[in-house]
């Protein structure tokens, strides 16, 4: 059975869902290569498949920061919540990691010749388009975030989906932290929607910055695209914009996500009414144990509370 049917019937108007995420998730300190006998197409030589991919990574660094930000400004109202507090924790040095091993990727894509500090010049801009809302400025940037944070789980899901083969043939060193990041985001899927339930965030304002951020999202992406495969010479190659449709709508099926990107828009939602239980279980098996660790902490680990389960991975930082 797809991990695509979903755990629930989103449009059953009988019942409300659940309200808190059952995931227990761990932050892990690691620390990728990327220096150059990386290949730069290394995802099977495909040219414009490498580039969707190396796209997305422009994006992160700047966004885990929003999305942190925004989070931690609603941190007054989850202090009598013991739990989601330590989730908020989590959340925070896994967003952290994320974003230092992500400068450390696009720094590789510098080096390539592409123009990472253009498009994030034009990402932070679109980042400041809650402001535009004024006093509600916060509350858009923290739905916004519950609606990116959707994105990338449904994101992290299709990668880590055993009916997918995504990184086939991609570099075993590319492969490894684009599994790595797909299964945090999963894990921690919830925080940020809980938070905004918890402080108060309502549907209506859900599901409209959800609208408006899908659109703007995938506009930027399909332009950043086109930047990057102008600069390295084939933004007008038909062959090679035929063989990243191939990719995504034929060998992938990406439409698949369609589904449960609606099932934000029903009023009783929650993240893990898509169970990604299975596929995390499975990426922990095999291959974080297979990750590289740092020796040393840096500045950003974090103070979790204790949880039982998932138990660390050896060089995972523990839970204290």
């Amino acid at each position: 059975m797809s991990h695509y049917r979903l755990q629930h019937h989103f449009w059953n108007m009988g019942a409300k869902m659940s309200e808190s995420s059952p995931a227990k998730f761990s932050v892990r300190d690691v620390a990728f290569d990327f220096d150059d006998t990386v290949p730069r197409y290394w995802h099977s030589q495909r040219r414009a498949v490498t580039i969707f991919f190396n796209n997305l990574s422009t994006v992160f660094p700047l966004g885990e920061r929003f999305f942190i930000k925004s989070v931690a400004h609603y941190r007054a109202a989850v202090e009598d919540d013991e739990q989601l507090r330590a989730e908020v924790r989590a959340f925070t040095s896994q967003e952290a990691i994320h974003t230092r091993e992500h400068e450390a990727y696009n720094d590789m894509l510098r080096r390539h010749g592409v123009d990472v500090d253009g498009i994030e010049r034009g990402v932070a801009r679109l980042l400041r388009l809650p402001r535009l809302a004024g006093p509600l400025r916060h509350r858009v940037s923290l739905s916004a975030t519950t609606a990116l944070e959707h994105w990338t789980a449904l994101l992290g899901h299709f990668v880590l989906a055993d009916d997918t083969r995504v990184l086939d043939g991609a570099d075993p060193r590319l492969a490894a932290i684009w599994r790595w990041h797909a299964a945090e985001e999963c894990e921690h899927k919830a925080v940020a929607f809980d938070v905004y339930t918890r402080s108060g965030g309502g549907y209506l304002v859900r599901a409209l910055v959800m609208l408006m951020t899908t659109m703007i999202f995938w506009a930027r992406i399909l332009q950043q695209q086109w930047m990057i495969m102008r600069s390295d010479g084939i933004a007008w190659s038909f062959a090679q914009w035929r063989d990243l449709a191939r990719f995504l709508f034929v060998e992938q099926r990406i439409l698949r996500l369609v589904p449960p990107w609606l099932a934000y828009f029903s009023p009783w939602f929650h993240p893990w009414q898509l169970d990604d239980s299975a596929l995390l279980e499975r990426w922990r098996e095999e291959h974080a144990g297979g990750l590289r660790y740092r020796k040393r902490a840096t500045r950003v680990r974090a103070r979790v509370e204790p949880t039982p389960e998932p138990a660390p991975l050896p060089g995972e930082l523990s839970p204290v």
